[in-house]
């Protein structure tokens, strides 16, 4: 059957509106191409970035507790290099010293004395240093603060 000419127009928009109805627009796949995401997957993404993030900024500390061992280490075995050094020199005896310098001779040797820990606070110094090592180390263990170590012990007697 052939239609008048308006009639022909009519019938192409009506199979035009019911193409456009039947396909519902672009599928998942062209979507994903396009650069829209559900909010599913958005979640998903940034829980892997934040992941990876997380695991940078370990690596990151690590790297630098690394570096401020290593530094402290090297510190150290200088400072130590250099006590030797100026403290063997140093206690080579008074003769061919001015008093001056023998009047800061001594100071030095008392200085040096001056922040030294003996008896109990030393022993208490060193169970919190080694404590402390251990917590950073992250092997932290439960110590009781009423229950004294045998060496502390023995000392207290002794004294």
């Amino acid at each position: 059957t052939s239609f008048c000419a308006e009639h022909a127009r009519r019938n192409a928009l009506a199979l035009q509106a019911q193409v456009k109805k039947s396909n519902p627009g672009p599928v998942g796949e062209t979507l994903l191409h396009a650069g829209v995401y559900t909010a599913e997957e958005v979640a998903l993404i940034m829980r892997e970035k934040l992941i990876r993030l997380q695991s940078l900024y370990i690596d990151q500390f690590k790297r630098l507790q690394h570096l401020l061992k290593e530094k402290k280490r090297r510190f150290l075995h200088s400072r130590k290099g250099e006590h030797e050094a100026i403290g063997s020199s140093l206690l080579t005896g008074p003769e061919g010293l001015m008093a001056k310098e023998r009047e800061n001779l001594k100071r030095l040797k008392c200085l040096r004395r001056y922040r030294q820990r003996y008896g109990v606070e030393a022993l208490l110094h060193r169970q919190l240093r080694e404590r402390r090592v251990l917590a950073t180390d992250g092997a932290a263990q439960q110590v009781r603060g009423d229950v004294l170590d045998e060496s502390l012990l023995s000392c207290l007697f002794w004294e």
